[in-house]
């Protein structure tokens, strides 16, 4: 693998045959995976929130619906 530097860039090298650029800094290549996790961990907490929230709103109005049948029910037998 042939390497060249990247301009400008103390910790990016290019690799010559595949084009690709690398960084040689663990360092930055480790705090880019664990924000990387945190960012799924969100999206994944997020999204179970979120279906939570859809499950509590249904139940919510097949209770509201409920509670208008026994009313309509009580005033049918008070009439």
């Amino acid at each position: 693998m042939e390497i060249a530097k990247v301009e400008g860039h103390v910790s990016l090298i290019r690799d010559t045959s595949s084009n690709a650029i690398l960084n040689t800094n663990s360092v930055e290549y480790n705090n880019y995976i664990t924000l990387k996790r945190q960012k799924e961990n969100e999206t994944f907490i997020m999204n179970n929130l979120q279906s939570e929230v859809d499950f509590l709103k249904k139940e919510i109005i097949e209770l509201k619906d409920t509670l208008r049948g026994l009313l309509n029910e009580i005033r049918s037998k008070q009439n």
